[in-house]
């Protein structure tokens, strides 16, 4: 797994200056808004067409985090997934799904989400999507917003896309 995972981060790596500046107009879904809206601007997306099926894949495994359906969402990463937040390293899918995924989809749940922008690549079994996202909190007498950075890698596997590396980073943005 390890040779496998330093190979398909070379390849993201080689593949990022050759990314088509073709527009789609695909976009992920949005959440329950709480009374703070982000501002509205149309997500940059340049989706290559071999990879919207992995584009898919990551929409449903944010959607199903977001629902705290977390049985879908383990059922969408690889059990070899390498999961990182802001240079922590979460875990594989066991351990990321029992201690960490719980507090992620309560978060999302509470967030409004905004997709900034989309770059997405795929090869024959491998393909990678990055995003840029803004979360916004409303509490009481606070309202707080995040830009969050997204990485996800993709194997293709006998049923399908799977997701084996996520890496968020993020944030704060100032004065929204």
């Amino acid at each position: 797994m390890k040779t496998y995972f330093l190979l398909a981060l070379l390849g993201v790596i080689a593949l990022i200056p050759t990314m088509a500046s073709a527009q789609t107009d695909a976009a992920a879904p949005s959440s329950a808004v709480p009374p703070a809206r982000l501002p509205s601007q149309p997500p940059m997306v340049r989706i290559a067409p071999a990879a919207n099926d992995a584009v898919v894949v990551v929409n449903n495994f944010m959607i199903a985090l977001a629902a705290g359906n977390l049985v879908t969402a383990r059922e969408l990463l690889d059990p070899g997934v390498v999961v990182i937040y802001n240079g922590s390293i979460r875990g594989s899918r066991d351990e990321y799904m029992a201690k960490q995924a719980p507090a992620d989809a309560d978060y999302l749940q509470k967030a409004q989400r905004q997709l900034v922008r989309r770059d997405a690549r795929a090869g024959s079994n491998f393909a990678w999507v990055i995003s840029e996202k803004l979360f916004r909190i409303q509490e009481p007498g606070k309202t707080s917003t995040l830009s969050v950075s997204e990485t996800m890698l993709l194997a293709k596997a006998k049923t399908g896309w799977k997701i084996v590396h996520i890496h968020w980073s993020s944030r704060p943005v100032a004065g929204r």
